[in-house]
């Protein structure tokens, strides 16, 4: 005669594969089936990754003064610039640049009404150059830019900074065109310390 031990133990396993049929039974009922494929697919459509949200305003600011570095590129020659920082925003948050930032410099000194001022010089940064410029700052992440000025004339007091944002899809955003007058009479312009070459600034000359 079996024991109260034994007869504990046959009836736990008794219910044990009972409830197993009753999962097996259940997987093979047409509605069931049908729930776990809705469940599956809606769980392979959830997105794992936040989507780079799109730019809706571009900012940025310059400095007024030319500054100057070395160009060791061309045994180390003094190389005068200008630098400032450009920010994209979506909404009221910084994003970061999947595309390419432009920049065109146009001398604003003497412009006549009725006639644009005249194009000096373009620079434009590639994503990959915008990755090693990003800083962040008080105003959130945005790019640090230094802009090479190799044909730098002491006579042109004025100039008109404009700066296009070209986005890996979709139409290009432009920043506020900035017009600033350059440091004249009084301390030297600023020297900041040498950048390793190439390249000298992240960014190259187009035009």
């Amino acid at each position: 005669m079996p024991g109260f031990a034994q007869v504990c133990i046959s009836a736990r396993i008794g219910r044990l594969l009972g409830a197993c049929a009753i999962l097996i039974a259940a997987t093979l009922v047409p509605g069931c089936n049908t729930f776990q494929q809705m469940s599956t697919a809606k769980w392979l459509d959830t997105s794992w990754f936040e989507e780079s949200r799109p730019v809706s305003i571009v900012m940025a600011r310059w400095d007024h003064r030319v500054r100057i570095t070395e160009n060791s590129a061309n045994g180390g020659m003094p190389l005068p610039g200008l630098a400032g920082r450009v920010y994209l925003f979506h909404d009221k948050d910084t994003v970061d640049a999947d595309g390419a930032i432009l920049v065109q410099m146009f001398d604003a000194s003497e412009v006549r009404p009725g006639t644009p001022p005249r194009k000096l010089v373009s620079w434009q940064f590639d994503p990959e150059n915008l990755k090693r410029l990003k800083r962040e700052d008080i105003a959130g992440n945005g790019y640090t830019l230094f802009l090479p000025w190799e044909e730098y004339d002491p006579a042109i007091k004025k100039v008109q900074l404009q700066v296009v944002y070209y986005p890996k899809n979709g139409s290009p955003y432009f920043a506020s065109p900035q017009v600033m007058t350059l440091q004249g009479d009084g301390p030297p312009p600023t020297v900041i310390q040498r950048h390793s070459s190439p390249p000298v600034y992240a960014g190259f000359r187009v035009d």
